[in-house]
């Protein structure tokens, strides 16, 4: 009994060979060379000096692991199930074998990012509202300095008086002498009222007439008048006003095709013209001019087309 328990305690103590050592014993016992044994299992002469020594951790992983070991294990003749239980126990899984396990972690709202999008916005507009703002009281103060430097266009009657100007003679001197300008009413009618006395008389006894009373004229002027001009412009037998409360053009002929008067009168003025009778009248924007021959008032109404009144005065009338 004695005996059977030494043994028993001697069995014990013996350590278990390890599934290398098996194979190794194994090859070496069949006379088979590592290169030998690498050949017929397609394997590096490395990878069957790793399966031999245990290092498993130097074959790419359990999974080759455990394919290289049965195959050497099949080559050899030895019992499958039993060195693949105990090439299990032996294998130690290494760290690299254990893919880390990847938590999803869940992103919170980017709360930060959004606000200060926003906030980005905000500044964006209020500038752009501020630029708008700028440019719109800038234009405003430009507009403003430009209708005050510019001076005013004329208006529509103003280019009328204008172009009217540009191309009727003015009159000359002497018809000036006799033409009376009078700014108002009453100094008009005192006028009328002293040509009625005129009498008719013959050119020469006029130019006499007018030297006998010492008619003063201004010494220029008399230097660049001729007795000519005189008794053609001055044949006073008629005589005829006109109050112009706006701007007209007018043209007066008398009966010897003299001009004595073709310009435009300016509103609010008033003329008395003398010459042979009848005079030839032609009135541009006729509306509200007011006519008078010997101090009676004619009425030219039935005379106007639109706004132009033609007509003759010492013959109709």
């Amino acid at each position: 009994m004695a005996e059977m328990n030494e043994e028993s305690v001697i069995e014990t103590d013996t350590p278990e060979v390890s599934v290398g050592e098996r194979l190794r014993s194994m090859r070496e016992k069949k006379k088979l060379t590592l290169a030998e044994v690498a050949s017929e299992l397609r394997l590096l002469k490395e990878n069957v000096e790793y399966l031999e020594n245990g290092q498993w951790e130097k074959l790419h992983g359990r999974a080759y692991a455990t394919g290289y070991f049965s195959s050497y294990v099949k080559l050899l003749g030895l019992p499958a199930a039993e060195m693949l239980q105990a090439f299990h126990r032996e294998y130690k899984t290494e760290g690299s074998d254990l893919q880390p396990v990847r938590v999803a972690k869940a992103k919170a709202f980017p709360w930060f990012t959004v606000f200060f999008l926003l906030l980005l916005i905000g500044l964006a507009g209020t500038i752009y509202q501020q630029n708008n703002v700028l440019k719109l009281g800038q234009s405003s103060a430009t507009e403003i300095n430009q209708f005050a430097s510019s001076p005013p266009k004329p208006s529509s009657a103003d280019d009328s008086l204008a172009f009217v100007n540009s191309v009727v003679e003015p009159i000359s001197e002497t018809e000036a002498m006799l033409i009376t300008t009078v700014d108002d009413t009453s100094q008009a009618d005192e006028l009328t009222s002293s040509v009625d006395e005129i009498e008719v008389v013959e050119s020469d006894e006029l130019i006499e007439d007018l030297r006998s009373t010492q008619l003063i004229i201004d010494e220029n002027t008399a230097n660049e008048l001729n007795e000519e001009d005189v008794i053609e412009a001055a044949i006073p037998s008629f005589s005829v006003s006109f109050s112009f409360p706006q701007a007209c053009w007018a043209s007066v002929r008398d009966a010897t095709g003299k001009l004595l008067l073709e310009k435009v009168m300016l509103a609010n003025s008033n003329i008395i013209l003398v010459g042979k009778a009848p005079l030839s009248v032609t009135l541009g924007h006729s509306q509200g001019v007011s006519v008078k021959v010997n101090n009676e008032v004619v009425d030219i109404s039935s005379y106007s087309t639109g706004n132009v009144a033609k007509f003759k005065l010492g013959e109709n009338f």
